[in-house]
């Protein structure tokens, strides 16, 4: 009588536990400087209206006098909801999601957590997703990675919804924004984009081009589903 082969469990790692390193060596992941595809994303121009401007202003403001003070929850609440906000990224086909949960197996690892905000199809449940944002408030003596953190979630994502175009992400430490993208097994960062300057206004611009790339997405998808 032949033996059964035992069942091999996968060792489970949230996301919180992921650094950079680990993301390197356990899951195949190459850094590239200035990778083609975030730089096409870093060139886009922002297109303000003046009420926008005014807005922006004000939470430039608000930020520049406030960040040191404020808890990861209160920059989450009186800063990035208003630049999500002002960005307008729910819209009828996609929208924002926040705090959900996702997991996967990613090579010899089962992986999983919540997700701070991803851009999703959906309207109860993520689907598919195309972006995600990761905020970190620095605290003194922290142990863990945001860029590590946002990786792995993105990592998730495409594996569980068979994505093989590029993903889109950014983490927020503080005042200081960094956008990155994950294309096939190579990922690349940003410099620091920082929200209580002037570079707030970028940082809407980079929204608005993620925001046309997804339109652009579903404009194709419905030219291929529609009748000839």
């Amino acid at each position: 009588m032949s033996k059964s082969t035992p069942k091999t469990t996968a060792p489970f790692i949230s996301f919180e536990k992921w650094d950079v390193d680990g993301i390197e060596q356990d899951l195949g992941l190459k850094y590239v400087r200035d990778h083609k595809t975030l730089q096409t994303w870093l060139e886009s121009k922002p297109s303000i209206t003046t009420t926008q401007k005014s807005l922006l202003l004000d939470l430039r403001s608000v930020l520049f006098d406030n960040v040191d003070a404020w808890n990861e929850e209160e920059l989450k609440m009186k800063f990035i909801s208003h630049i999500l906000w002002i960005a307008q990224l729910d819209q009828a086909h996609y929208r924002g999601f926040m705090e959900r949960t996702i997991k996967a197996r990613l090579g010899n690892f089962e992986v999983g957590g919540k997700v701070d905000y991803m851009i999703a199809t959906g309207k109860v449940n993520p689907k598919k997703p195309f972006f995600f944002l990761h905020e970190y408030k620095r605290t003194r003596g922290r142990d863990n990675d945001p860029l590590g953190q946002l990786l792995v979630s993105m990592l998730a994502a495409r594996e569980l919804n068979g994505i093989t175009e590029p993903m889109y992400g950014c983490y927020v430490v503080g005042r200081d924004w960094f956008f990155v993208t994950i294309d096939g097994n190579e990922y690349s960062v940003s410099n620091s984009y920082n929200a209580s300057q002037d570079d707030i206004f970028l940082i809407i611009g980079f929204f608005q081009s993620m925001k046309r790339r997804i339109d652009a997405h579903f404009e194709a998808l419905f030219s291929e589903t529609s009748p000839a």
